[in-house]
Parts: structure tokens; C-alpha cells; sequence
């Protein structure tokens, strides 16, 4: 027992625990300031990833939306329009292949349109379908056509669009293009 004792005592040693507290100490201290810019990290990206799909005049900045996680294109178009029907506005003015697909972070363009309604869509899909009837085995899309209203104005029936569609292997029937020319089967 006498020897650690001497050995506590010891200037050699106390030096050598002392450096080897300091660099402890240190390197315990820069952990702790790790963590704790990774907490308010974490703490402040929390608050983005949790965030709901509400959507205020303050996320619309110069006619764009940031999409956030569980936004939808007939959400953000009922948020800004008061309407959902406007969604497809949206994915029109943004060039959008699959309008389904959205990501979170991604940037929107806001056309400035009227909200539209169902009355207004029932009237325009009623006025299209009494005034221009399809009677050809083929017919051109024009702007604002969707394969409802076509198969309205051919068959009488808009739940025929399926026919449409097979008949011109739509791979994604909500996608059609003025110009298109479709087969309208007899």
C-alpha cells in the first residue's frame, strides 16, 4: 500500500491523470456541442416534416407553392382556390406527366385563375354535350377536353371513356393533349 501512495503523490503522475482528464473533458465537451447542434437540427427539420398540408397566403410566394409532405394537387388547389377542381390547372401550368406523383419540396407554379365549381363544370360539360355531338369515328382533342365529356358527346354515356381509352392505349387516360386524334369506336 505504501508504493500507491508514493505513486499518487508522484509529480509524474499527477501530471499524466491531469492530461488525461483535460483531453476527457475536452473531448467530452465537444460531443455535448455536437449533440446539441444535431437536437436543434433535428428539433427545427421536425417541425418541416410534421407540418400539416394547411396551406396560408404566406406559402404562396410570387405565384409558386412549395409542396409539403401530404399535399395533394386537389389539396393545394382547394387551399388556394377554395375549389379542388382547379387541380388540374396546377398540373398544367407545372408540366406534369403523372399529377398523382408530387413530392414534398417541390416547387409549384400558381397560375391566377377563377376557382371553378361543379356548376360551372356541369354547365360547360352539359353546353359541349347538346351543341357539338361527336358523330365521326374519330375526333381531335381540343383544350379543356377530357375523356368524359368525349365520350358524353359520342355515346351519350361519359362512363364509355373506358372504350375510348382502350381502343387508343392510353397508358394514362388523365393525360391527353389538344391535337390528339382518338379512335371513337362504333
Amino acid at each position: 500500500m505504501p508504493k500507491r501512495k508514493k505513486a499518487a503523490l508522484n509529480p509524474k503522475y499527477i501530471r499524466a491523470k491531469l492530461g488525461k482528464s483535460y483531453t476527457s473533458l475536452v473531448l467530452g465537451l465537444v460531443v455535448i456541442v455536437v449533440l446539441v447542434v444535431f437536437g436543434i437540427t433535428l428539433i427545427k427539420g421536425k417541425g418541416n416534416i410534421t407540418q400539416t398540408s394547411s396551406i396560408s397566403t404566406e406559402d404562396i410566394q410570387s405565384s409558386f407553392y412549395i409542396v409539403k409532405p401530404g399535399d395533394s394537387l386537389w389539396t393545394i388547389s382547394e387551399n388556394i382556390y377554395k375549389s379542388g377542381y382547379n387541380w388540374a390547372d396546377i398540373a398544367s401550368a407545372n408540366n406534369l406527366e403523372s399529377p398523382e406523383l408530387i413530392f414534398a419540396g417541390t416547387k409549384l407554379e400558381i397560375p391566377k385563375l377563377q376557382a371553378k365549381t361543379t356548376e360551372a363544370n356541369a354547365e360547360k360539360s352539359f353546353e359541349q354535350s347538346t351543341n357539338s355531338s361527336i358523330t365521326d369515328s374519330s375526333y381531335i382533342v381540343t383544350k379543356g377536353d377530357n375523356l368524359w365529356e368525349i365520350a358524353v358527346r359520342a355515346y351519350g354515356d361519359g362512363y364509355r371513356w373506358v372504350d375510348i381509352a382502350k381502343v387508343n392505349n392510353l397508358a394514362n387516360p388523365n393525360l391527353i393533349h389538344p391535337g390528339n386524334i382518338f379512335a371513337i369506336p362504333r
